[in-house]
């Protein structure tokens, strides 16, 4: 195991940028939060505008996905740095943003009818559910263990006038169960089956016989997909034509970041720095000539 020894570096406020700069690059010094007498640190006052920009940089990069390799890029100072994430934050948004929406939506409606189409499975395929939906009956449908599909036919028996109950094995020892009542009963019946185990949902109100209906969310779900695939073809182009030089600037803004927490974390008195922290002994030496240059 390396050891550790701990060291404080002492100076003049005003150098305090440069030696947290040179600390942050070296990346060989953890500094620790002053508890002295002095102060703490405000940070980098400059930065707090840019915190808004690098989490919005942040999530437009875990949309971009490729396997890109980004140039070396120098910034001459951190306002440098804030303007091209700005130029690159207002450019990308309005592309990226749509695409990511949609793709959201898109990923729900294909959810909803996958979900559709085993519930309609169940059913034989030449019902009609029209035929339910001229009739005003709300449905619920749904699979639960087997003994507690026994006692909610009985539950619904007794509560339900009007009802239609039609159950089935889903797998060994468990029903898949389709319940149908007056749809001003609707909310009884939700209130009934809170009581149970049940994992279903409302039957889609569809129109027409159930193989037919199954067929339409088969070509459904085929297009959603393909809309997705053109989606994530559409946001791998942004990524190969964007992150070059995304990548550069997000990392320079989380430099900066860095420096900023760095910066919380100094004590600090009118006219001088006291900082604190924990460095790998082989490494003291080197840090101690950067410093030594400042």
């Amino acid at each position: 195991m390396s050891k550790v020894t701990k060291i404080a570096v002492v100076g003049v406020k005003d150098a305090l940028p440069s030696i947290l700069t040179k600390i942050a690059s070296l990346g060989v010094m953890q500094v620790e939060e002053h508890r002295g007498r002095f102060e703490l640190g405000k940070g980098l006052p400059e930065f707090e505008p840019a915190a808004d920009l690098l989490v919005k940089l942040k999530s437009l990069h875990s949309f971009l996905k490729a396997d890109v390799k980004a140039k070396p890029r120098k910034f001459r100072n951190f306002r440098d740095v804030y303007e091209s994430a700005k130029k690159l934050v207002d450019e990308l948004e309005g592309q990226v943003n749509p695409l990511v929406e949609r793709r959201k939506e898109l990923e729900k409606e294909l959810e909803s009818m996958k979900a559709d189409l085993e519930i309609l499975s169940r059913l034989d395929p030449k019902l009609d559910l029209s035929i339910f939906r001229s009739k005003n009956i709300f449905m619920a449908a749904g699979k639960m263990p087997e003994k507690q599909a026994n006692l909610l036919f009985l539950d619904v028996q007794k509560s339900f006038d009007i009802h239609i109950f039609l159950d089935e094995e889903w797998e060994s020892n468990v029903k898949f169960v389709l319940v149908g009542v007056d749809r001003a009963e609707e909310e009884k019946l939700k209130d009934l089956l809170k009581k149970y185990s049940w994992e279903g949902i409302q039957v889609p109100e569809f129109t027409g016989r159930v193989a037919e209906i199954e067929d339409q969310l088969k070509l459904g779900i085929i297009s959603a997909e393909k809309e997705l695939k053109k989606i994530d073809e559409q946001l791998s182009k942004l990524a190969r034509k964007h992150l070059p030089a995304l990548l550069p600037v997000e990392e320079a803004l989380d430099n900066y970041y860095l420096l900023h927490e760095m910066g919380k974390m100094v004590g600090v008195s009118r006219y001088g720095f006291f900082l604190e922290g924990w460095v790998i002994k082989k490494d003291l030496p080197r840090l101690k000539k950067e410093l030594s240059k400042i």
